[in-house]
């Protein structure tokens, strides 16, 4: 623990110091000041927690430096120790929250006692702090998990709990909730994880208000963040404040995290009306499939009649197959704008889903690609899974499934960059066990489209492709002085009897006597020599 002497007497700075140093080794570090200007330096740039100082000094008054300390929130114990019995200085410095008001000259035991009581009183305010500091983060942990559990758990705790978190009975609430506008871009640019992180922290800042505070933000499985308001005791619960701040929320999305943001607000409504709220403004949200820019409000909400008017499928079918993409993602763009947001509910979105991605795949299964293989991954089943949050990550979604269409449309009409990817696998892993499931899953052809273009493009079927580069390969080991089982298991043969017989169908003998020849001839060829 440090000290800072504060006083324009030398001579008394040296003496308290000489008695410190003897009779309060606890002390750590004893720091000297002869000004305010000098208390004020040592104050700012090192950790001091007892300050003993005296009335009347050059440039100011203790008074001063100690409301100085106390404005600038700095931790410190004060005690005065001066020649001044002055009740008007006494009466400031208890204003100020000084802990002794001591007169010179003073007994050195009753200095040290001083001292230490200082020093416990500073510990003790170190620990209340460390117990603040605690309690803030983990009773917001606390109350985030409490309010989490309620809502996306249906997890009733019992009204013992409210207490212990902090909650009265009287509490009123309100939800505000947002939903991004093609969120998978907006991850993109930050990462799922940062965009989370980002996101959170700014709505716990903005909505940090002298109106109401935030308890909780979370987020449900299909993308729609909550927040559970909890309105001040000092002021009479007011939607508008939240509204207020939900338009700041959504400049700020969009000037700092580069989203477009849906915004609504519930109703104000004490906790056992709350689950209500939150699966009604879950509802209004997910049925929600465009920002118009203002703040959505639960109590103005009326789920629309469903309608779905069928988009023109076969046109679209014919456009895949005269291969008029631009055309045909104008027209997807189209009817997205104009018969999904009129229709502004999450079951029309879903069905055009259907709709639309059964013709790709019905158009990718006539053209003999694998379309449950082609469009397997995290990506396209994240876009998938979102494409009904709005139209724009409908628009995604249905952007990506073409794309990728007629990229592959476009590989069909190349047999050779397929058979590419084929024969480098083939030339790579022939020694092994290959199956047609298993080069289909290269290209995500059909097997019966991949057979008929490997023999169209080889002249040969794929086991005659593979048995002959077995076949050349043994014959090269069996140059070497390697043994006739070992050249059957590095050509991929575990059956030695197998081995054998498909190389004499192959060369007409087996591999022993195809070895005896080798050597034959290699000797005739010795003795012309």
């Amino acid at each position: 623990m440090n000290i800072l002497l504060t006083d324009d007497d030398n001579l008394i700075l040296q003496e308290v110091k000489s008695i410190l140093g003897r009779m309060v080794p606890e002390i750590k570090k004893i720091y000297i000041a002869t000004c305010i200007a000098d208390a004020q330096k040592v104050l700012e740039t090192v950790s001091v927690q007892i300050m003993l100082c005296d009335i009347e000094m050059p440039g100011g008054t203790g008074i001063d430096l100690l409301a100085w300390v106390r404005e600038k929130e700095l931790r410190v114990q004060c005690i005065f120790l001066t020649n001044y019995a002055d009740f008007s200085y006494a009466r400031q410095a208890i204003r100020l929250n000084s802990m002794e008001y001591l007169l010179k000259p003073i007994e050195e035991g009753q200095l040290c006692r001083t001292i230490r009581c200082a020093m416990e009183r500073a510990e003790k305010e170190k620990q209340d702090e460390r117990a603040r500091r605690y309690w803030l983060d983990t009773g917001k942990e606390a109350r985030d998990n409490f309010w989490q559990r309620r809502f996306l758990y249906n997890v009733t705790q019992g009204a013992g709990i409210l207490h212990r978190l902090g909650y009265d009975e009287q509490d009123m609430y309100a939800f505000a909730s947002l939903k991004a506008v093609s969120l998978s871009t907006v991850e993109e640019l930050w990462g799922t994880d940062m965009f989370e992180y980002v996101l959170k922290n700014v709505l716990f800042e903005l909505m940090d208000t002298v109106y109401f505070k935030v308890e909780s933000v979370f987020h449900t499985p299909e993308d729609v963040w909550l927040m559970v308001c909890r309105f001040s005791g000092a002021t009479a619960p007011d939607m508008g404040a939240v509204e207020e701040i939900m338009g700041k929320v959504k400049d700020v999305c969009r000037e700092r995290i580069h989203f477009d943001a849906i915004c609504a607000v519930g109703m104000i409504c004490q906790e056992e009306g709350l689950y209500r709220q939150f699966t009604e403004i879950r509802e209004m949200m997910e049925n929600v499939l465009e920002d118009d820019g203002e703040i959505r409000h639960l109590e103005a909400y009326a789920p629309a009649p469903y309608s779905y008017e069928i988009p023109d499928i076969s046109t679209w079918e014919s456009l895949l197959k005269e291969g008029q993409k631009e055309q045909l993602k104008m027209d997807i763009h189209d009817y997205v704008a104009h018969k999904i947001a009129s229709g502004a509910s999450r079951q029309t979105a879903q069905n055009f889903r259907q709709d639309v991605t059964q013709m790709f795949y019905s158009f990718l299964r006539s053209a003999g690609i694998q379309a449950h293989k082609l469009f397997a991954g995290k990506q396209v089943e994240t876009l998938y899974q979102r494409a009904f949050n709005s139209m724009q990550d409908m628009c995604l979604y249905c952007d990506f499934m073409l794309e990728q269409v007629f990229l592959y449309k476009e590989q069909l009409g190349q047999p050779a960059s397929i058979m590419s990817i084929i024969l480098q696998y083939v030339d790579e892993h022939y020694c092994e066990e290959i199956t047609r499931n298993d080069l289909v899953d290269l290209v995500y052809v059909s097997p019966d489209y991949l057979s008929r273009t490997f023999k169209k493009e080889t002249g040969r079927s794929l086991a005659q492709y593979i048995l002959e580069k077995r076949v050349e390969k043994a014959k090269k080991l069996l140059r070497s002085d390697m043994s006739v089982k070992n050249v059957a298991l590095q050509t991929g043969y575990s059956n030695f009897s197998y081995f054998s017989k498909v190389f004499r169908d192959m060369e007409g003998m087996s591999p022993m006597e195809y070895r005896e020849h080798l050597r034959m001839n290699c000797n005739g060829r010795d003795k012309a020599d």
